[in-house]
């Protein structure tokens, strides 16, 4: 009898542990085998637990946050500034996203600092702080001091941000950037932004004060600085950079630079290509600091609008645009071997620019729209391209890219597109991002369209592959209408006689 029960008594306390690890996610145990975030019911038990704080998690789904306004970092938030249900604790433990979205983040605190999805992201040990093929899209974020998108404080050496890709709009004081606000050491590799990042002091594309060593990414983030220590990647730079580009406009009152506000570290195989705006301490690559420390680096004299740098190679946009400039330098292209065989970088078909393989297309949201003229045929891939579908009756077609006509002369203008391997759409939206035109590839194997223009207006095109195809295209505009235009003009699904007369009446007649 007294055996019995001693071994049942041991069964319960060897088991005992372990029911206090077991969460309720949607699976996993934390630790050999990471919990599961599949739904708002998981990712609630995460920031709101924050003994689990030190675990692994991987997003099994993406997550929309539509609806909720968080008032401070969802994880690991500023100890000084608690609220009920959250403890001052760094997170120290690692999220995989997968590959998954989380879509809509707001968080409006603007008395407070640390502000982000998490606040502090400590690498205290090998395989801990780590966030990685993580991607945040339509997010909000208004702080105060230390404010981001992704991380308000990247602490410590094993700290480490990879793969992540944030489309959002950033506001706050000192040290803002859409990745971290300050990153104190670690690792930053092959991230993207695009948005906007707005502050007083140290504001960057990617980071606004940086001691990391960032890598491989990049940023077409406009960031607008009302003081100084502005740049498209760091405001203020005391780490490594290499292989990294920023192509978003800066603007700041001093140490303001394409890449680079203030550089008291190193910079190596990068380049800047957004206009730069400031009053003094100003370069199209880094604003101020040592230009020994530059290397192998350019910046773009036309479009940065800054003929200097401290540091870095001028080129105007015809150099930027012949890869012989960087083979030159010893950078590492795809289908070369001279200058490594790592691979880093390709050639973009929309800029003639380098980036990198997998990246967002540069021109796949509405405000990077590229312009298009009169007689011009250009290149383009939808490849990895995001969006929303704005067509009228969901065609699906939310992998799009961008493209802007300013009319000059009132008339018709036949719009093509020739895709290569997918089947395209094309739409036409007008200065008030209404979409009045739309055709599928009807037309031979084209999408085509004949806009009735107005001089002094500016229509946006854009291309799209139905169902979420993507591929390569080239994209014509001609003055007049040019070829027979056919397609579903009413959106009923099918081509008929209604359709054609839709065109007839609508697009053909005389203005």
């Amino acid at each position: 009898m007294f055996s019995r029960f001693f071994i049942l008594i041991l069964i319960l306390i060897l088991s005992f542990p372990f029911v206090l690890l077991a969460g309720t996610y949607s699976g996993g145990d934390g630790f050999f085998d990471p919990y599961q975030i599949a739904n708002l019911d998981d990712w609630q038990e995460l920031i709101t637990t924050s003994d689990d704080w030190d675990c692994h998690f991987i997003l099994t789904a993406d997550l929309d946050l539509n609806g909720i306004t968080y008032t401070q970092a969802p994880i690991a938030p500023d100890p000084n500034n608690l609220t009920a249900g959250f403890q001052g604790i760094m997170f120290s433990g690692s999220i995989d996203g997968q590959g998954h979205t989380i879509s809509n983040l707001t968080i409006n605190a603007p008395d407070q600092d640390y502000v982000a999805l998490i606040g502090f992201l400590d690498g205290l040990n090998v395989n801990r702080g780590l966030i990685k093929d993580l991607i945040l899209k339509n997010v909000s974020i208004t702080g105060r001091d230390y404010t981001a998108a992704l991380a308000a404080q990247h602490y410590n050496w094993a700290a480490r941000i990879e793969n992540c890709q944030v489309f959002a709009t950033v506001s706050g004081s000192d040290r803002v950037g859409l990745i971290s606000g300050k990153a104190d050491s670690g690792t930053i590799d092959s991230c993207y932004t695009v948005g906007t990042a707005f502050g007083t002091i140290r504001v960057g594309g990617l980071v606004g004060q940086n001691s990391a060593a960032i890598s491989k990414s990049a940023s077409h983030t406009i960031v607008e600085n009302s003081g100084s220590f502005a740049g498209g990647i760091i405001g203020h730079n005391f780490g490594t950079i290499s292989n990294c580009y920023a192509c978003g406009n800066v603007t700041g009152t001093a140490r303001v630079g394409g890449l680079i506000g203030e550089n008291q570290g190193t910079v190596s195989y990068s380049y800047a290509a957004g206009q730069v705006t400031a009053g003094s301490l100003v370069g199209g690559l880094v604003g101020s600091g040592n230009s020994a420390d530059v290397s192998d680096s350019f910046w773009n004299t036309e479009t940065t609008t800054q003929p200097s740098s401290q540091g870095g190679t001028p080129l105007n946009t015809e150099q930027m645009q012949n890869p012989q400039n960087f083979l030159d330098a010893d950078w590492d292209f795809i289908n070369e071997t001279e200058n490594g065989t790592d691979d880093i970088w390709t050639i973009s078909l929309c800029t003639g620019y380098p980036t990198f393989p997998g990246l967002p297309t540069c021109n796949d949201l509405p405000q990077q729209a590229v312009p298009i003229s009169i007689d011009d045929t250009l290149t383009g891939a939808s490849s990895n391209a995001t969006g929303t579908d704005l067509t009228l009756l969901g065609y699906k077609d939310n992998a799009d890219v961008w493209y802007t006509f300013n009319c000059t002369t009132t008339d018709k203008y036949t719009i093509t597109i020739a895709p290569q391997n997918f089947d395209s759409t094309l739409a036409v939206l007008d200065d008030e991002f209404t979409e009045i035109i739309f055709n599928d590839d009807f037309f031979n194997g084209k999408s085509a369209v004949i806009l009735k223009a107005s001089a002094g207006k500016e229509y946006l095109i854009r291309v799209a592959g139905l169902e979420e195809q993507t591929g390569d295209f080239t994209i014509s505009l001609e003055q007049g209408s040019v070829q027979a235009i056919q397609g579903d003009l009413n959106y009923d699904g099918t081509v008929n006689l209604v359709d054609f007369s839709i065109f007839a009446t609508n697009w053909l007649i005389d203005m």
